[in-house]
């Protein structure tokens, strides 16, 4: 899971280690050992914390697992692994020959802090409705979504079902992915089909870069 940085935490709430453990329920020693890296916080307490402080609290001293990345991935730099980059589908010039790390690279993304979207190599804006999806609410991809993807290395294993950014020679799609009946071929499959947004086939060898995606955030606006 991801690291916590205690101590910086602990500093920024003013509080010293004696108030500090108790807020949250724990022993002096044990506070010790975590903020010097003997121990490892366990997901209870992680929660807990969370729950005590708020999670817009923590959030700048989450530190994301880099055992969790694809590290040969070039935009990344474990020196930055608070933050995800974030790149808009109109600026990602991802045809050929170009890929998802080219142009997070020349597009000099900004970077976010999504400590639940850990994982990701990068997120994206989406635009359209092609990826509403009412029966299921829960696996719908509204516009303007930010979506977390990481990198799929593999050519030979896809996971049928699951939903891709593939990079394209028109840009970048967003689509669950399919078997198709022509050989050489996906099918790319859109949520949204009461909008007529119906099922394609595209050939796999215009497919530049795959992404699977691990996660939505939905930003709803009340104000």
């Amino acid at each position: 899971m991801n690291r916590l940085n205690i101590a910086k935490l602990r500093k920024s709430l003013k509080m010293n280690q004696e108030t500090f453990r108790k807020e949250v329920g724990i022993s002096q020693s044990y506070l010790s050992e975590l903020e010097t890296g003997k121990k490892n916080l366990t997901e209870e307490l992680y929660n807990s914390i969370v729950e005590r402080f708020g999670r817009n609290i923590i959030i700048p001293f989450v530190e994301l697992d880099c055992d969790n990345i694809a590290l040969d991935t070039p935009h990344l730099n474990c020196d930055n692994k608070n933050a995800i980059p974030l790149f808009e589908l109109e600026a990602a010039s991802c045809g050929m020959p170009s890929g998802f790390e080219i142009a997070i690279e020349a597009n000099k993304c900004d970077r976010y802090i999504i400590p639940d979207l850990a994982g990701c190599d990068f997120t994206m804006r989406t635009r359209g409705r092609s990826m509403i999806n009412r029966k299921y609410p829960e696996r719908s991809i509204p516009e303007r979504s930010i979506v977390g993807c990481r990198i799929w290395k593999s050519r030979s294993h896809v996971r049928w079902g699951e939903v891709y950014a593939l990079a394209t020679p028109d840009g970048v799609v967003i689509k669950k992915v399919m078997p198709s009946e022509k050989e050489g071929y996906i099918k790319c499959v859109s949520f949204n089909e009461e909008e007529g947004f119906i099922p394609y086939d595209l050939p796999a060898s215009e497919i530049q870069d795959w992404a699977i995606v691990v996660g939505v955030v939905n930003v709803m606006n009340w104000v």
